[in-house]
């Protein structure tokens, strides 16, 4: 019964450590890293300086920060809660099944349509033989999307 408790606590530990590398990797050093830097002086060119809290306390005295705070909180306290009980609004009338929901169902939709389809044009011209940037660069006209050969070669790498 031991040798079954310690599995299962070994399994559960296994199965949380890649979340928690994550959480940790991109969430808790970043933030440390940016508590840090937020002590010290540099310019990304000359010698780091430690002030310490005499950049939050600039940040704190400074006007443009209260008023930033004042238009953020208005932001969040109107813009937010209007925004949610419309979008709920709109949710439940096309949940009805109302004339003309299929329209509207459309319209809203088609922007999550156009942005890949925009892409896809972009990477056609990019990529197309005789004027495309890559061919131009490299000084070559190679059909890019229809030889076979090529997505070949740049797959192999990865």
């Amino acid at each position: 019964m031991a040798t079954s408790r310690v599995r299962t606590t070994a399994l559960g530990y296994a199965l949380v450590a890649p979340s928690l590398f994550g959480v940790v990797t991109f969430l808790l050093l970043p933030m440390l890293v940016v508590l840090w830097l937020s002590l010290q002086r540099w310019d990304l060119l000359g010698p780091i300086e430690y002030v310490g809290l005499d950049n939050w306390a600039s940040v704190f005295t400074d006007s443009s920060f209260a008023t930033s705070l004042v238009v953020t909180l208005l932001f969040v306290l109107l813009v937010v809660p209007t925004q949610t009980v419309l979008g709920l609004i709109a949710a439940s009338l096309l949940a009805r099944g109302l004339p003309g929901t299929g329209f509207f169902r459309t319209v809203y939709v088609l922007p999550w349509i156009c942005a890949p389809l925009a892409i896809a044009v972009l990477w056609k011209w990019i990529l197309a033989p005789t004027d495309g940037a890559v061919s131009t660069v490299l000084g070559r006209q190679v059909d890019w999307l229809t030889d076979l050969d090529w997505p070949c070669r740049w797959s192999r790498p990865w």
